[in-house]
């Protein structure tokens, strides 16, 4: 479990699309006690459900959405070139679905 929430905070501070509105230096990301639990859970349900990667999860952006009683957590390469659809050839994307109510891994689409 320490690795997972070691992770998660490391994921946390890669959501490069969510900068903090801080006038703090060295801030790069403001995320709620909320969102980290989602994202614990996220790499929870990805490890014990034997969804693993072959690359680091440092470089993705994450994406957190809530959608009616599910959240999704996407995965993609910040540097993906336009017009390309899914995963880029530097990057797989993938997103994980979460139910909302107990935060338990529903589905987790992508190349397994």
């Amino acid at each position: 479990m320490k690795q997972v929430v070691i992770a998660a905070l490391l994921l946390a501070a890669t959501i490069g699309s969510a900068k903090a509105e801080s006038s703090q230096p060295g801030v790069r990301v403001a995320i709620s006690g909320d969102d980290l639990r989602i994202l614990e859970a996220t790499l929870l349900g990805m490890t014990e459900n034997g969804y693993g990667l072959s690359a680091p999860l440092e470089g993705y952006v994450l994406t957190l959405v809530e959608k009616g009683d599910i959240y999704v957590v996407y995965f993609s390469d910040p540097n993906r070139p336009a017009g390309v659809m899914g995963s880029s050839p530097n990057m797989q994307e993938f997103q994980v679905q979460l139910r909302k109510d107990d935060l338990a891994f529903i589905n987790w689409v992508g190349v397994k």
